[in-house]
């Protein structure tokens, strides 16, 4: 393998490295699986505050219920002193009538907040139902973000380790001088080594001579006069 192309080789794997090393670092830093948690969080917490809500109104139609119980029992009571036949005068009569009366319109009231209250306790409980199941979804996904991460995570390091394996390897397949080159323009620009296309470097987008050229496609190492990169082309 002539000098050139295992320093392509070289370069290839670096940049393979370099772009599995910034995949690791958006997986380890895991911005999408954070957010989902802290939205997990917030829905979780509304949730828990609809949970209370609904005990409040199921509280509430307990003790309209048991009004309505107090109110009925007390109607019944009262019907049976009005129909009992021991009234002694009208102002009497007229009194158990009355308080008859408002305990019937009493009952009415109640048995309306009670149905209003009914249907507001099913909504908010089917609501609630669904508020849940969403959070246990939600839940779910975040458990199998989590769980490919990992595989992520693990993937990439091992691409990583092979890597720096097979860059370990070309190196000392390559001269020193080279290494030394090679390393000296990486320290001034980021790819060492530009493809001759069209007679230019595409490092630069420079023309290049006719004689630049001709050493290139005769494998000699030439660097770009205006870049400084080591230059190749297609054929090597």
């Amino acid at each position: 393998m002539n000098p050139i192309k295992k320093l392509v080789q070289l370069q290839e794997i670096e940049e393979k490295k370099k772009k599995e090393k910034i995949f690791l670092e958006e997986i380890i830093k895991g911005t999408d699986i954070r957010l989902m948690i802290k939205n997990h969080q917030l829905f979780k917490k509304d949730c828990e505050k609809k949970q209370k809500d609904l005990i409040v109104e199921k509280k509430q139609l307990d003790k309209l219920e048991k009004e309505l119980k107090k109110s009925e029992f007390n109607r019944e009571e009262n019907k049976e002193r009005l129909y009992s036949g021991n009234i002694k005068d009208s102002k009497q009569l007229e009194k158990l009538m009355q308080k008859q009366e408002d305990l019937e319109n009493e009952i009415e009231g109640l048995d309306t907040e009670i149905l209003k209250q009914i249907d507001l306790v099913e909504i908010m409980e089917k609501n609630m139902k669904e508020e849940k199941d969403k959070e246990y979804s939600l839940g779910v996904k975040i458990n199998k973000m989590l769980s490919k991460r990992n595989k992520d995570k693990e993937e990439k390091e091992k691409n990583i380790n092979l890597l720096e394996k097979e860059k370990e390897v070309l190196e000392n397949e390559i001269s020193h001088e080279n290494m030394l080159l090679y390393n000296e323009i990486k320290n001034r620009v980021n790819k060492p080594l530009a493809k001759l296309e069209e007679n230019m470097c595409m490092g630069c987008h420079m023309d290049l001579p006719i004689i630049t050229v001709q050493k290139i496609r005769a494998k000699e190492i030439v660097m770009c006069s205006n870049c400084g990169r080591i230059l190749y082309n297609e054929e090597i």
